[in-house]
């Protein structure tokens, strides 16, 4: 039998046990709330460095398994005011699966735990689907004994949820819904900014594609009217000055019918003259068949003359590569529109232009001694040269950059990405 000698002396050494034991609870609990800590700042940091939103959903759902342990978790985004939309998944890789991910859209109402969430904008934790009345599997896949579905809410309104699910039952604590729930606050308002740019990037895409289709279409109706005017009125201008030439040869005894003549045919080789600049202007045949080169040589040399204005054109790098089509085509009207700015407004004696490649980029450089403007008033007043020619450039990916003052000229600059996809077109 224990003494009482015994009983202090157990007495004595149970105090420092439990100490012990409380001291190691407590040291667990700590260290269990620096990791989940320092996962919910690593998930915040992560996701607020990139607008990427296929990559924050991704890396939410690393996160999440960080402090939630699943067997399968998925993400979905609300389109519209009241479709669910699954952008990501995880662990369905061995079920029946018959949906993918950024297809597969819901109507909440048809799931009681999701009605329930979309309506609440409140987390739901199943711990036993047998016993949760009317459960249906949002994806119709594999066998869940228990779910969780957490909102995410940005200023205020539902953007979507994400719900994570154990084959077992009873094994989602209510801990695991605030480690959710914390997570779901961290990161909402960054997949929300993510979602955003995502949706205005693809309208500027939109409207590139829509700009660079109104450019073909435009290109295309010029090359029409171009040969309209060099094969139809051409050739019938061609025959009035043969018909006007035996008229002059059958008058040649009338006098004042042969001034008349000459008069007709001075004035013809003019229309025909002006009618074979207008086809240049619209459409170069040189631009097809010889390519960008050729064709600003020509153009700067014939502008030159018109103008009586000294132009240097120089190629640097192109070793007489063709460039696509929309390419040679934007470039040649972003020169053309440039140098007719010179002749304008400018008042420049001389001019230079330069195209150049410079490792994967194209460079287009226009610049004149004039008296120069202010490149932001000009831009602001709406001018359609210099927004057709930064029109052209962003169109292809590039950038346009003026540089100009009072009386020191005016340098313009377009880069875009140098596409050596047509090496055969030589």
């Amino acid at each position: 039998p224990f003494t009482q000698e015994d009983l202090r002396l157990l007495t004595s050494l149970a105090a420092p046990a439990a100490t012990a034991i409380e001291n190691a609870r407590l040291f667990e609990a700590e260290q269990h709330a620096r990791r989940v800590a320092d996962t919910l700042r690593a998930a915040n940091l992560a996701l607020t460095q990139t607008f990427d939103l296929d990559l924050e959903l991704e890396l939410l759902l690393d996160y999440l398994g960080q402090l939630v342990p699943f067997d399968s978790a998925n993400v979905m985004l609300l389109e519209g005011d009241s479709r669910l939309v699954v952008r990501a998944a995880r662990g369905y890789s061995g079920w029946a699966v018959s949906w993918q991910a950024d297809s597969t859209t819901l109507d909440p109402q048809a799931y009681p735990a999701l009605h329930t969430l979309v309506t609440t904008r409140k987390s739901v934790l199943i711990s036993d689907t047998d016993q949760y009345a009317n459960w249906r599997h949002p994806l119709g896949v594999g066998t869940v004994g228990s779910w969780l579905g957490v909102p995410l809410v940005a200023g205020g309104e539902l953007i979507g949820l994400f719900s994570v699910e154990k084959s077992a039952a009873n094994f989602f604590t209510e801990e695991h819904r605030k480690l959710a729930e914390s997570l779901a606050t961290q990161v909402a308002v960054s997949l929300q900014n993510a979602r955003l740019f995502q949706q205005v990037r693809a309208g500027r895409e939109r409207l590139q594609i829509l700009a660079r289709r109104l450019v073909e279409v435009q290109e295309a109706e010029r090359l029409h009217i171009a040969r309209e005017l060099h094969d139809q009125a051409g050739q019938e201008l061609t025959s009035l000055m043969v018909g006007l030439r035996l008229l002059e040869q059958e008058a040649a005894d009338n006098e004042r019918v042969a001034d008349r003549v000459a008069e007709l045919k001075c004035m013809t080789d003019g229309v025909l003259e002006s009618l074979h600049q207008l086809a240049m202007d619209l459409r170069p045949a040189s631009l097809d068949h010889l390519g960008l080169v050729a064709a600003l040589r020509q153009y700067v040399e014939t502008f030159s003359r018109r103008h009586r204005l000294p132009v240097q054109f120089e190629a640097v790098g192109l070793d007489g590569r063709r460039l696509p089509p929309t390419t040679e085509i934007a470039l040649y009207r972003v020169v053309q529109e440039a140098l007719t700015n010179v002749v304008r407004h400018a008042q420049a004696t001389r001019a230079d232009v330069l195209l150049e490649r410079r490792g994967d980029r194209l460079i287009a450089i226009v610049e004149d001694d004039g008296v120069g403007f202010d490149p932001e008033a000009a831009m602001r007043s709406g001018r359609l040269g210099l927004l057709g020619i930064q029109e052209r450039a962003e169109v292809l990916g590039g950038t346009m950059v003026i540089e100009s003052s009072a009386g020191a000229g005016t340098t313009l600059l377009v880069e875009i990405p140098y596409d050596d996809s047509h090496p055969d077109r030589r």
